[in-house]
């Protein structure tokens, strides 16, 4: 396999913003759902699904498809490092970062309900520090993972290396009959 297989970065940017338009719809939903002064348990319980749907949706589509709809257009796939389709304790693996995230922000959040609720509405609140504290640790997380992904042959993010994946190109069989 050629080198220019792994030259992913553009096509991986297009896909995660495929992605996130996607969930656009869930904002809408999201916003109506906080306009309606539901009981604080069903809040939190609508607030913990919306804020892990994403995360969810990531795990369960590269654990079955090797693909997000997103990678499906820009036709690349996640693999394993022997070229087959990754397995679903890998896809939890490579979303491993976003979990400790997660696992850490939805005990918090839940705390801090009333916080959290005046947040998601738009509400200027003081920001509680652990927030602060979870967002740059999120921020450096992200960089660590694009500085690893441009600084290696293959490509790999971290979460690839934790995983034991690569993201590769997709090519039409006629493509490659032509190289």
């Amino acid at each position: 396999m050629d080198d220019g297989r792994y030259r992913t970065f553009w096509r991986r940017v297009g896909a995660a913003l495929v992605d996130i338009v996607l969930f656009v719809p869930l904002t809408l939903l999201d916003e109506w759902v906080l306009s309606l002064q539901l009981p604080n348990i069903t809040m939190a319980a609508y607030l913990v699904v919306s804020s892990s749907i994403f995360l969810l949706y990531s795990i369960v589509m590269h654990g079955l498809c090797g693909q997000t709809v997103g990678k499906m257009l820009t036709r690349v796939r996640v693999v394993d490092l022997s070229e087959a389709s990754i397995t679903m304790p890998q896809a939890i693996l490579r979303d491993s970062p976003g979990l400790v995230f997660q696992l850490a922000f939805i005990p918090l959040a839940l705390i801090h309900l009333d916080w959290w609720i005046a947040f998601q509405r738009g509400d200027l609140v003081d920001i509680p520090r652990w927030f602060l504290v979870l967002g740059f640790g999120a921020f450096l997380t992200a960089l660590v993972e694009i500085a690893t992904m441009l600084t290696n042959r293959k490509r790999r993010a971290l979460h690839d290396f934790i995983a034991g994946s690569v993201v590769v190109k997709l090519y039409n069989h006629s493509m490659e009959r032509a190289a």
